[in-house]
């Protein structure tokens, strides 16, 4: 009887041990399909292209075009070059924080006497993105609030945008609402922006 026990307690561990090793069945323990499956977590067959790391530290740089209007002051409505520059932390896949700056540059010319830009219109916002899926290729959303405004005189507004990311490229269309000396502003910027992770 001693000897048969302590074959069950050899058989025990070697399967234990057996089961710590395969892979499969670590596999066995995700979702068979999706975002949280094996595959996708680790980048395997179909998903081996499909899975990006956007989590930690972020920093991008963009270019595009912009629109600034301007109620009552003279029916203010400028188009222009667009610049862009986000930098942020992503604690997931899908959410980041991020500061942002967008300028038009439409109207801007170098006020000589201060040195200063005039006419440069834009915004400076806290902002936050959610990317809708967890892979390479994904819609997202932004959300945030700002300082908007022309010739720097800088009111409260708020910021909403769609985006979309393809790997490190990001698509993205920014409206801004907000009052620039009690007139109504608003600005769109259309940007594409390389996001280095």
């Amino acid at each position: 009887m001693k000897h048969f026990t302590l074959l069950i307690v050899v058989v025990m561990a070697i399967s234990t041990f057996a089961i710590a090793i395969d892979p499969q069945y670590e596999k066995n323990s995700y979702p068979a399909y999706g975002p949280d499956s094996y595959q996708a977590i680790h980048g395997i067959g179909d998903y081996a292209s499909s899975v990006v790391e956007r989590k930690g530290f972020r920093l991008g740089l963009g270019i595009g075009g912009a629109n600034t209007n301007i109620d009552n002051r003279n029916e203010y409505s400028e188009t222009g070059f667009a610049t862009s520059f986000e930098i942020g932390y992503a604690p997931t896949n899908q959410f980041s924080i991020n500061y942002l700056n967008n300028v038009n540059w439409a109207s801007a010319e170098e006020n000589y006497s201060t040195g200063a830009i005039d006419g440069a219109s834009g915004f400076t916002a806290l902002t936050v993105n959610y990317y809708i899926n967890n892979s390479i290729d994904t819609v997202y959303v932004v959300g945030g609030i700002a300082a908007a405004g022309l010739d720097s005189e800088f009111e409260t507004a708020g910021v909403v945008g769609i985006g979309y990311a393809m790997d490190n490229v990001e698509f993205e269309i920014n409206g801004v609402f907000g009052k620039h000396n009690d007139d109504n502003l608003r600005e769109i910027f259309f940007t594409v922006s390389y996001m280095f992770y």
